[in-house]
C-alpha cells in the first residue's frame, strides 16, 4: 500500500512540473512575441519591460537574445553582452547569437571580432540577422583599410558591404526586430526607397508610431517630396499641441516647400503666434529667398532685429541675413550685407569665413583659400573652439580648388583651341554700290565676255 502511495504520489509531482513547465514556456513565447513586436515598433523601454522577469534562469536563448536587443538600443553596452552571453550559452549552435555577440564586441572597438564575424558569413551569410551584422563588418573593415593606404582593398569590402546589405534587406522579415537598424543603414546608404518601406511597413501595424513617422519625413526630404514632407510635418506639428518645439520643426520642412500662398500664410500664423522664435524668422526667411523675394527677406530679418534681447540673438539673425545671399551666389547683395551686420558678429573667424566665401562668388580663389586655411590654423591651435566652423571650411577650400582647376583648365583649352584654328581666308568687305554714272553718248564697242575669275579670287560686286 505505501509502495503503491509513493508510485501516486511520484506521477502526481512529474505531471504537476510538467504542467508548470508547460505554462513557464508559454508565458515566455508570449513575452518573446510581445517583445519582438514592440522591438520593430522602437518601443525599447517596453520591450525591456516585456521581457521583465523576477528569476529567468530557464529562460530560452531567444528570450535572452531579445533583451540584449533592447538593453543596446538603451545604450546599456555592458547589460546587453552579459544577456547575449546567456543566450550563446542557451544555445551555443546558434549562428545568430553568435554573430551578434561578435557585433557587440565590434562597436566595443575588438579588433579581433571584425575578422571572426568576416568569417562566420561564409556559412552563415544567408540568414538575415547575420547578413546585417556582416555588413557592419564590411564597412568597418573597408574604413580600416582606407585608413592604411589599400584603397583597392578597402574598395572590396564596401563593394561586400552593400551586396551583403542587400541580402539583409532581402530577407528583412526575418528580422523585424532589425527593422529600425536596417532602416537607419539603407538611409546612410542612400537606399531611401527601401527604407520606406520598411517604414511603411512599420506604420501599417502602428499609423501614429511616433519615431517613423519622424523618420518618414526624413525620406520623403531626401526623396524630394517636399510637399508631402510639409503635409507630415503640420499632422505632427498639430499633435504636438502647437508648442514651441513642435512649431520650429514644422517651419524648418515648410521653408523646403512649394511656394505659394497656402504656405505663405502658414508661415504667417506661425510668427504671429510664435513672434520671439528666431527658427520661425530664419525658415521664414529662407523660404522668401527661395521664392524670388529677397528684398523681403531682408526686411524681415532686419525688422526683427531692435527686439531681441541678446546678443546671441541678433549674431543669429546677422548670420542668417549674410547667409542667405551667399547662398544662391549673389555677391552684390551678400557684400552690402555683410557690411551692415558685421557688427553683430561676435566671432572674427566667422566674419572672416564670410570674407572667403564673398571671394570665392568673386572668383578670387586664391583670397579665398587663404582665408579658410587661416580658420582651420586658428582651430589647431586652439582645438574645439571653431571646430564646426573649421570642418566647414576644409570643406570649401576643396571646392574652391576643384572650381579653380576646372576655371583654369577651361581656360587652357580655349587657349589651345584658338592657337589649333587656322584663319581661313576672310571676305572683303561689300562695297556700297555707286550711283548710276551718264553713260556717253558715242562709246566704243567693248567686249562683252566677262573677264575669268579664278577660284580663289573673292567674289564680285554686280
Amino acid at each position: 500500500m505505501e509502495l503503491k502511495l509513493r508510485f501516486v504520489t511520484g506521477i502526481s509531482l512529474a505531471l504537476l512540473c510538467l504542467v508548470v513547465g508547460c505554462g513557464r514556456g508559454e508565458m515566455y513565447q508570449t513575452k518573446i512575441d510581445t517583445a519582438r513586436r514592440q522591438l520593430r515598433l522602437v518601443e525599447d523601454t517596453p520591450a525591456l519591460e516585456t521581457l521583465g522577469v523576477s528569476d529567468d534562469s530557464d529562460a530560452p536563448a531567444e528570450f535572452h537574445y531579445l533583451k540584449a536587443i533592447a538593453l543596446e538600443r538603451l545604450n546599456r553596452h555592458e547589460a546587453a553582452v552579459s544577456e547575449i552571453k546567456r543566450a550563446t550559452t542557451a544555445d551555443p549552435t546558434s549562428a545568430k547569437y553568435k554573430a551578434y555577440e561578435l557585433k557587440l564586441r565590434l562597436f566595443a572597438r575588438d579588433r579581433e571580432s571584425l575578422e571572426q564575424l568576416l568569417k562566420l558569413s561564409d556559412d552563415y551569410g544567408s540568414l538575415g540577422s547575420v547578413a546585417l551584422f556582416v555588413t557592419y563588418a564590411h564597412q568597418a573593415k573597408g574604413v580600416l583599410l582606407e585608413a592604411e593606404r589599400k584603397p583597392k582593398a578597402a574598395e572590396y569590402h564596401f563593394d561586400r558591404k552593400k551586396r551583403t546589405f542587400a541580402t539583409a534587406l532581402t530577407l528583412a522579415h526575418e528580422i523585424p526586430e532589425w527593422h529600425r537598424e536596417l532602416i537607419i543603414f539603407a538611409l546612410q546608404e542612400q537606399q531611401q526607397e527601401e527604407a520606406m518601406k520598411l517604414i511603411d511597413g512599420i506604420l501599417k501595424v502602428d499609423p501614429k508610431n511616433l519615431p517613423m513617422r519622424n523618420k518618414k519625413l526624413q525620406v520623403l526630404l531626401a526623396l524630394k517630396k517636399n510637399d508631402d514632407a510639409v503635409l507630415l510635418a503640420r499632422e505632427l506639428f498639430d499633435e504636438s499641441q502647437q508648442q514651441m518645439e513642435g512649431a520650429e520643426a514644422y517651419a524648418a520642412v515648410l521653408s523646403l516647400g512649394e511656394v505659394n500662398e497656402r504656405h505663405d500664410l502658414e508661415f504667417q500664423k506661425l510668427q504671429e503666434k510664435y513672434p520671439r522664435s528666431l527658427q520661425i524668422i530664419c525658415r521664414r526667411a529662407a523660404y522668401m529667398t527661395r521664392g524670388g523675394n529677397l528684398l523681403d527677406a531682408f526686411k524681415l530679418l532686419d525688422d526683427a532685429m531692435p527686439g531681441q534681447p541678446t546678443k546671441s540673438a541678433r549674431e543669429t539673425l546677422a548670420y542668417a541675413s549674410i547667409t542667405l545671399p551667399l547662398e544662391i551666389g549673389n555677391a552684390d547683395f551678400a557684400e552690402q550685407r555683410l557690411q551692415k551686420c558685421r557688427s553683430e558678429i561676435s566671432d572674427p573667424l566667422l566674419v572672416e569665413y564670410f570674407e572667403a566665401r564673398l571671394l570665392y562668388l568673386k572668383r578670387q580663389y586664391s583670397e579665398a583659400v587663404r582665408k579658410m586655411l587661416n580658420i582651420v590654423a586658428a582651430e589647431k591651435k586652439n582645438p574645439g573652439k571653431s571646430s564646426a566652423l573649421a570642418l566647414d571650411a576644409l570643406t570649401w577650400v576643396r571646392r574652391i580648388l576643384a572650381d579653380r582647376v576646372m576655371s583654369d583648365q577651361i581656360n587652357v583649352a580655349i587657349d589651345k583651341s584658338e592657337k589649333t584654328i587656322k584663319p581661313g581666308p576672310q571676305p572683303e568687305p561689300k562695297a556700297q554700290p555707286e550711283p548710276p554714272k551718264p553713260e556717253p553718248r558715242s562709246k566704243p564697242e567693248a567686249d562683252t565676255k566677262p573677264a575669268p575669275v579664278s577660284e580663289n579670287s573673292p567674289a564680285q560686286v554686280p
